[in-house]
């Protein structure tokens, strides 16, 4: 028995060694770049900024019956006030969230 409890312990670590590292979303990044999104900047989003602008979107809250959209905006509203320069831009994450925070995808 405990040759057994002892393979399997291994094979969960070794699991656990390959498994591939999650990512940690960048709240000031996703907050920069949605500022470029027409009507909240100049329109203008660089290059980079798919991966951010993607985390936005993929911020999404479903229940019983299907999406829940305030829920989503105040989920996205939380993850924007993660980045340390939100409160500092409290008018633009307004803005982000009035223009974006509801809608299930990017209308871009």
């Amino acid at each position: 028995m405990r040759k057994k409890s002892l393979i399997l312990a291994t094979a969960l670590i070794g699991t656990l060694a390959l498994a591939p590292r999650a990512e940690a979303k960048d709240a000031c990044k996703t907050l920069i770049c949605m500022a470029g999104k027409p009507g909240i900047g100049n329109g203008k989003i660089s290059g980079g900024c798919h991966g951010a602008v993607s985390d936005f979107f993929n911020i999404r809250v479903f229940g019983m019956w299907g999406y829940k959209p305030g829920r989503t905006a105040t989920k996205r509203s939380r993850f924007l006030h993660e980045c340390t320069g939100a409160l500092v831009n409290e008018e633009t994450v307004m803005k982000i969230i009035a223009i974006y925070g509801t809608l299930m995808f990017d209308p871009t």
